[in-house]
């Protein structure tokens, strides 16, 4: 597994939102979860740590200036294809939209963007030009993680930050199951 750095930040550019309804279900991120304490664990929680969902993955940790993510991500080392870092959102998913050597999943930490309103509107008009890219985005908003596939205009699953190597490799896994059963579906 090779592990690359851009993290050289360069600006953005914002535009107001037009995706209200992706603004809704982000917003619906906060505060509601399929796993509260006392839940059943879902199938997918057999074995925390078996990555072999995302065996030859391109995996890429965006917007993550705390490297907490990346941390996290170790549980990927001799699984996922390569794992590249990008400090700036924007850059790392067009990079990831561009690069289809393999399958491809983008974990963000949408803390680092501008706004709500910026992050609807990039993760939209991404999922809309890729959507076999699963996403998993982050947050120390979220009252909780969910791996649910609710929120399919914007990502797969949702992660709470600080997040440790289990919930990070259970939203991992939960985004490459959503990804390809909505794809399934649609």
């Amino acid at each position: 597994m090779s592990i690359s750095d851009n993290s050289m930040d360069i600006g953005h550019t914002l535009r107001p939102s037009v995706f209200s309804r992706a603004f809704d279900l982000l917003r619906g991120a906060v505060g509601v979860g399929a796993h509260d304490e006392g839940m059943a664990r879902p199938a997918i929680l057999d074995d925390d740590y078996d990555m072999t969902e995302l065996t030859g993955h391109e995996v890429y940790v965006l917007g993550d200036r705390s490297r907490s993510l990346l941390s996290a991500a170790a549980i990927l080392e001799g699984t996922a294809r390569s794992v590249t870092l990008d400090d700036n959102v924007r850059r790392g998913l067009n990079r990831a939209g561009r690069e289809k050597l393999a399958p491809t999943v983008c974990l963000v930490d949408i803390d680092e963007m501008q706004s709500v309103d910026e992050a609807v509107d990039v993760l939209t008009a991404f999922r809309r030009m890729h959507p076999g890219v699963a996403i998993v985005i982050a947050s120390r908003d979220f009252k909780r993680n969910d791996y649910s596939h609710e929120r399919f205009v914007i990502a797969d699953a949702s992660l709470r930050l600080p997040a440790g190597r289990a919930n990070v490799a259970l939203a991992l896994r939960a985004s490459v199951e959503n990804n390809a059963r909505q794809l399934h579906v649609s």
